[in-house]
This record gives C-alpha cells, sequence and structure tokens, in this order.
C-alpha cells in the first residue's frame, strides 16, 4: 500500500524512505518531517471452525404476533414470546443452521436483575400512566443475544498536522507572547483487532449491544450442546457478511483515535491525508448472556436489556411528551417569578 503525498515543491509524488523512516521527495529531495515507523501487532487468537446443528438437536420456536425466533434444545418447549408475550408455535427444523463457536455463561441471576431493573424503574420520570401501573408485574426472561465476533488486521499511512505553543514575555513592551510551532508528521502502522462484535439478532438493534459492552470475552468458553443449552437463544438474522461491514466501521474508528493518540506530545492534531486498508483475519458466532424485560404484551416501545455477565442496563425509556410539556411550563414560568423577585428585592420595579 502507497498513499500519494505529493511534493510542496514541486508536486511530484513523495515516497517511504527505509533510511530515515520518513518521506523523500524522489525529484527535488525534500523531506518531512516525521517521528518514526510506527508498527504494533496484537496476537490474533485461534478461530474455530463453526459447526451446523443436526437433525432433533435444536427446536426453533416462532412467535405468531412479531416474528421472533428462539432456539432451545429438543426438550424445551416455549409458549410465550419474550419479546411481545404472543404465542409461540415451533418453526422449521435446525437441521443445518449454524451452532455456536462459544458462549458466555450468565453471571447475574434472576433475583439481581428483578432487583436493579426494579431500583431503576422507580427513577424513571415522565413516564405514562400505562406504564406505571404494568412496570409492577413486569416479566425478566434469560435469553442468549446472538453475535459475531470478527479479527482484522488494519494497516494505514497518514500525514497529520500538529501545532505546539509556547508563552513568552516581549522584553520591549512586557506584552504577552504566544509562539505557535507547526508540525507535518508522517505515520504508518500495522495493527491487529480482535474479537469486534457485532449483533446478529433481528430484533435488538446494534446500539443496545453496543451499549451492554463491555462484555469480558476472556470468560468465553467453547459451546456445549447438552451443559450450555438450557437457555433459549434467538436466532440470528444478520449473516457475518453484512456484520462485517459494521465491524470494518467500528475497526476504522478504532484507527482513527489510534492515529490521533501518536501526537499525544502535541496541543492539536488534525487528520491531512490518511489511507487504510482493513482485512478480516477470522469469525466467531457466539452468543451474549441478556437478561430481556417484556413491560407489557405487545407493546414493543418499552425495551430493556441487561448484561447477563455485569448487569449493565440498556433501555429505551418511555416518556409522556404531555408530562414533559407541563413539567417544561412549570421550569420557565418558576424561572421567570425568581427573576422578578430578583428585580423586586434590588429596588426594581414590578413591569
Amino acid at each position: 500500500m502507497q498513499m500519494k503525498f505529493t511534493c510542496p515543491d514541486c508536486g511530484v509524488q513523495m515516497k517511504f524512505d527505509e533510511e530515515t523512516g520518513g518521506l523523500r521527495c524522489p525529484s527535488c529531495s525534500r523531506t518531512e518531517q516525521t517521528e518514526g515507523y510506527e508498527k504494533d501487532f496484537i496476537k490474533y487468537y485461534h478461530v474455530k471452525q463453526l459447526k451446523e446443528f443436526g437433525d432433533e438437536e435444536a427446536r426453533l420456536y416462532v412467535c405468531r404476533s412479531c416474528g421472533m425466533k428462539l432456539v432451545t434444545n429438543n426438550r424445551t418447549a416455549l409458549k410465550e414470546c419474550y419479546f411481545c408475550g404472543g404465542a409461540m408455535t415451533i418453526g422449521e427444523r435446525l437441521s443445518g443452521d449454524l451452532m455456536p463457536t462459544g458462549i458466555i455463561p450468565f453471571s447475574i441471576s434472576e433475583k439481581k436483575a428483578r432487583k436493579a431493573f426494579s431500583k431503576w424503574f422507580l427513577k424513571v420520570k415522565f413516564a405514562p400512566r400505562e406504564f406505571k401501573v404494568k412496570k409492577r408485574d413486569f416479566k425478566c426472561h434469560a435469553v442468549y443475544l446472538p453475535a459475531w465476533l470478527f479479527q482484522f488486521r488494519g494497516q494505514g499511512e497518514a500525514m497529520l498536522h500538529a501545532t505546539r505553543s509556547k508563552e513568552g514575555v516581549d522584553e520591549e513592551d512586557k506584552e504577552k507572547i504566544i509562539e505557535t510551532e507547526h508540525y507535518d508528521l508522517y505515520r504508518r502502522f500495522d495493527l491487529g483487532f480482535d474479537r469486534i462484535p457485532v449483533c446478529a439478532s433481528g430484533k435488538i438493534e446494534e446500539r443496545f449491544l453496543e451499549a451492554l459492552e463491555p462484555y469480558d470475552f476472556s470468560k468465553l468458553k467453547e459451546f456445549d450442546l447438552y451443559s450450555d443449552f438450557g437457555i433459549p437463544a434467538e436466532q440470528y438474522s444478520l449473516m457475518d457478511e453484512k456484520a462485517e461491514k459494521r465491524a470494518k466501521k467500528r475497526v476504522q474508528e478504532l484507527m482513527d483515535e489510534y492515529l490521533l493518540s501518536t501526537g499525544e506530545n502535541y496541543e492539536e492534531v488534525k487528520p491531512v491525508e490518511r489511507e487504510y486498508q482493513i482485512g478480516k483475519a477470522g469469525t466467531e458466532y457466539i452468543w451474549l448472556p441478556v437478561w430481556f424485560v417484556s413491560i407489557e404484551p405487545g407493546d414493543n416501545e418499552y425495551l430493556f436489556v441487561m448484561n447477563g455477565q455485569t448487569g449493565k442496563v440498556a433501555m429505551d425509556p418511555p416518556y409522556n411528551p404531555v408530562k414533559i410539556f407541563i413539567a417544561g411550563g412549570l421550569g420557565v414560568t418558576f424561572a421567570f417569578l425568581l427573576i422578578r423577585i430578583i428585580v423586586l428585592l434590588s429596588g426594581g420595579s414590578l413591569i
């Protein structure tokens, strides 16, 4: 990979110089100030081969109302949808469907999950009346959330513009002087990114998984069909090809963060030119532990999920627009009255 950095003097493409670790123009020999060759490798983990469910090893249940699909072992029956409360019916056979390579077990018990949700519900302000009533009898379900784990190798080159300021005093005029130095920095790096998660659910949005992060992937264990299948899992909807695009976007953001971190000795650093190449090094399909709460059957706007490993909560809080409007109006009225009282106490007129 070679970026096209042009020489400011003659317009010829500058090239990387192995001797100096910087850029040199092959025409006029101009060099750009650099700070070495950045290189950092992170160990890639072994990626296990994806396996599939065999005949009668698992069952698929489909909700008649919202279409949610849940996977169970062949000894577990589901009657009620965890997402909307609708009736579940047995779907097609799962033979040939992907089996997870790994699973993170639940660390948070149902008792702790219910206690944490109840505590949070007490803090909900401006909620609709029906939410206040229904929250007293909420249902808490343990579900495994499907996710893809990606490993990437990211290579890049970039030119940065950095500044550093120094303060001084003019001896004649005794005025404060700020001297700003400008630097052109060159960066070249090779990074490894391991276990970048992407939600594969068809019902829980990606933003919820990101809000539940981080998961401790050091606790990820190999999936055992007979000992790890006591809790239902949602069937994946997003295949790894589509999930890879989302993962690459996250990797690019991480590369941007790393690039800017290399200029931490400067006051301000901005990228001028940059080019990345991101290659997939491996993929895993896993299940993540999630506590799922349904407040009112059939009402999908009240979504509450909890990281079953750490207890971190993510949700869409319910709000009543009327209550928010009234509260805002009361706040403005109170502020106006407070200002008028201050004006009167200061000797001002009433109007």
